[in-house]
């Protein structure tokens, strides 16, 4: 839900704006505030997918992973203060490491300063209510799944913007999903209108080089292109060391 851009660019976060969620939101009176998040999933979704390699219309591009996070973090932050928006900042709140695939939770102190620290299920059950949390849960098990799919030889792919985005798009979606059923769930139950969550992917879409880039050539020059990055940054490093 919150975002980690300004903190770690290579985590996988799921953002939103930040709510005071009670400990319960599984009344009739939660749907409201449910269906802004969901609004609000959809909405960061979508900016992710225009970064991605699969908008051909008005694509956006990044420097860097960081440089993504932010321009995406600055454009949520801005339509959150919209009519539509509705109000709310972004701010860390979960992620993913690539480096171990494991989950992490951010904790912000009271002078604004943000902790990175391993996920801990009891803190964030009381954090947040467990609509919330599954959905969050739901969006890093997907970063997850391709974390561990990519492996150590396709690893350095979470490094370049365009796969980043991608991820985050399928990402947002399984959040959505989970979400959406629960929002749904609770309005049969209250005799309410339910929602039906927009989807810009096929459930069944993967997230690995050649089904993102669907060329050959192209994740070919990609991997190409980060090994020599690699053998740069480690010819770089054993020069420093030496020079000690």
């Amino acid at each position: 839900m919150k975002l980690l851009s300004l903190l770690l660019p290579l985590f996988l976060v799921v953002q939103a704006s930040s709510q005071d969620y009670p400990k319960k939101c599984d009344r009739c009176e939660d749907l409201p505030s449910l269906m802004k998040e969901l609004k609000e999933q959809e909405w960061l979704r979508s900016r992710f997918y225009t970064f991605s390699p699969w908008e051909k219309v008005y694509p956006r591009t990044a420097g860097s992973v960081k440089d993504l996070q932010t321009r995406v973090q600055n454009a949520f932050n801005a339509w959150l203060k919209t009519p539509e928006g509705g109000g709310g900042v972004g701010e860390p709140t979960m992620g993913t490491n690539p480096e171990d695939c494991k989950l992490a939770f951010f904790l912000k102190d009271a002078d604004g300063n943000t902790s990175i620290l391993p996920y801990d299920e009891k803190q964030m059950k009381q954090r947040f209510c467990k609509t919330i949390l599954d959905y969050m849960l739901a969006h890093e098990a997907s970063h997850q799944r391709t974390c561990r799919a990519l492996g150590a030889k396709n690893k350095a792919f979470l490094t370049v913007p365009e796969f980043v985005a991608a991820d985050e798009v399928k990402a947002y979606e399984a959040g959505i999903k989970a979400l959406e059923k629960t929002i749904n769930d609770l309005a049969a139950r209250c005799k309410e209108k339910g929602t039906t969550a927009t989807y810009l992917l096929n459930p069944n879409q993967e997230i690995s080089p050649a089904k993102v880039y669907q060329s050959e050539d192209k994740v070919r020059r990609i991997a190409d292109m980060l090994e020599r990055a690699q053998r740069e940054a480690d010819a770089a490093n054993k020069s420093g060391s030496g020079r000690k």
